[in-house]
């Protein structure tokens, strides 16, 4: 992917844990430089917004995960 995109970065906007599950809105980003799913580069900014829902296990390990 780091081809495709390269810079490509990942940030966390909001992230609430109240117990579980953990709900967080992320937003990934990058220039599109490489052929990607059959779609060649266009050079333009791609940011895409993400829900994630995680649960936990008692040790502290993702067990569901939805997004």
């Amino acid at each position: 992917m780091t081809g495709v995109f390269p810079g490509l970065r990942f940030s966390a906007e909001l992230m609430i844990a109240d117990n579980d599950p953990v709900s967080a809105f992320t937003k990934v980003s990058g220039t599109h430089q490489g052929e990607f799913m059959g779609i060649p580069a266009t050079g333009r900014s791609s940011p895409v917004n993400n829900a994630e829902f995680c649960r936990f296990t008692d040790d502290g390990l993702i067990c569901e995960h939805w997004g």
